[in-house]
């Protein structure tokens, strides 16, 4: 048992050789941007920062934000959740949710390192207007150590 001993301390460092051997739950941590559009005239758009440890997290927090609200609050949302089976299957409902309402949706998404990966219980999310590029970095560059090279080298997303 002396391997176990080097963890003592560290339980980062445990849980991310548990996630390298596929051990454990590996969390999600997404960069996303989006334009929407409501009756030809009016647009909007974001830069979401989220990490969280689970799909079902990740699902609540862009769905609240996108104010569908009634399927979070359905009773077996974990069940509902499982048949988008990835990030791009959650924005792609969203999309469709835009579009049955008459507007428009188009995003990008990202797959980043995180620079640390401590995620709140229930995910951490933070967004910025696109009409403010300096705010939209700052959420991306502070929470992700690959921000710069990933976006430089995937600019409409490596996802």
């Amino acid at each position: 048992m002396n391997h176990l001993r080097e963890y003592d301390s560290d339980e980062e460092k445990m849980l991310g050789d548990l996630q390298n051997l596929g051990l454990s739950p590996k969390p999600h941590h997404y960069y996303i941007t989006y334009i929407s559009s409501y009756d030809d005239r009016e647009f909007g758009g974001e830069a979401i920062s989220l990490s969280a440890s689970n799909l079902v997290d990740v699902a609540s927090m862009l769905l609240e934000n996108f104010g569908m609200f009634d399927e979070v609050e359905e009773p077996d949302f974990e069940k509902h959740v499982a048949k988008y089976k990835n990030i791009t299957g959650i924005l792609d409902h969203v999309e469709e949710g835009f579009y049955q309402n008459g507007s428009g949706f188009t995003y990008s998404v990202w797959e980043l390192t995180p620079k640390n990966n401590v995620i709140s219980e229930g995910g951490d999310f933070e967004a910025a207007p696109l009409s403010n590029p300096a705010q939209c970095y700052q959420i991306g560059n502070s929470r992700f150590s690959d921000f710069d090279r990933v976006l430089n080298d995937k600019p409409y997303g490596n996802i």
